[in-house]
């Protein structure tokens, strides 16, 4: 599998990706009043911190990363408690401050190339694109992807969860933790 990573500035337009055909989040996240306002701006505004895997095989895309530039002080307490919606609404706030991270929102992959260590390398895009804007850091409010099989356990619950290996049950938090992500 031949992948390269384009961000949208360095290929725009609407790229056809199985990504975006089949639903891959629980159907609540397709209702959030601030994504649905402001993403389009995300994307238009944020191109360059927005990227594609490109399977040159296959002429399209199988997944896609999207990230916005935010302000942090790199305290942990300070993380907004509204996660990806209150980032994104802080960025397109008049006189926002001077972003100092990048803010990941979404990795999308499609459903046959999952399972194949693409997240990883997703990831490892993500923090390089902000790199090279000169934002060292990456922060991810990342969205567990198996909460919704146990919709009775409390969230504090869950996320203490682990493996007999010590990982997190959650593979979407494990990739993030053996990436070196704190909590």
């Amino acid at each position: 599998m031949a992948l390269r990573f384009p961000t949208r500035a360095e290929r725009p337009g609407r790229q056809p990706h199985a990504a975006s055909e089949t639903p891959v989040w629980p159907e609540f996240l397709y209702h959030d009043p601030v994504l649905d306002r402001l993403f389009d701006r995300v994307i238009g505004e944020y191109a360059e911190f927005n990227f594609y895997a490109w399977d040159d095989e296959r002429e399209e895309v199988v997944g896609v990363g999207n990230a916005i530039p935010a302000a942090w002080d790199g305290d942990i307490a300070s993380l907004p408690d509204g996660g990806i919606d209150a980032v994104v609404e802080a960025r397109f706030t008049e006189g926002a401050p001077t972003p100092s991270v990048l803010c990941a929102l979404q990795i999308l992959i499609a459903p046959e190339y999952r399972g194949q260590g693409l997240s990883r390398r997703m990831i490892e895009r993500m923090a390089e694109i902000g790199r090279d804007h000169g934002l060292d850091t990456l922060i991810a409010p990342v969205r567990p992807t198996l909460k919704h099989r146990y919709p009775l356990t409390p969230i504090d619950r869950y996320l203490s969860w682990r493996r007999q290996d010590g990982t997190h049950l959650d593979p979407w938090l494990r990739t993030h933790e053996r990436l070196g992500a704190g909590s």
